[in-house]
């Protein structure tokens, strides 16, 4: 796990990247908080990607109704 918290322009950056290189979707790890969580969910829909999720900081219930698309 990182301590390295990604700030919102972050996330964006990095979906934005994701999306350039041809990718259909964003995996959600460990890592995500739920507040990033709702960013990425929002910013990775705006863009057509889908959301998948396995989360440590973020319960699962929290990850369906932010709208992530799949789940272990």
């Amino acid at each position: 796990m990182n301590d390295n918290r990604l700030s919102k322009e972050q996330l964006v950056a990095r979906i934005d990247a994701i999306k350039r290189a041809g990718f259909r979707g964003v995996l959600a790890s460990y890592d995500v908080w739920p507040d990033q969580l709702d960013t990425v969910v929002r910013e990775a829909h705006a863009r057509k990607l889908i959301v998948l999720g396995e989360h440590a900081f973020t319960s699962y219930p929290y990850s369906v109704r932010a709208g992530v698309d799949a789940l272990p």
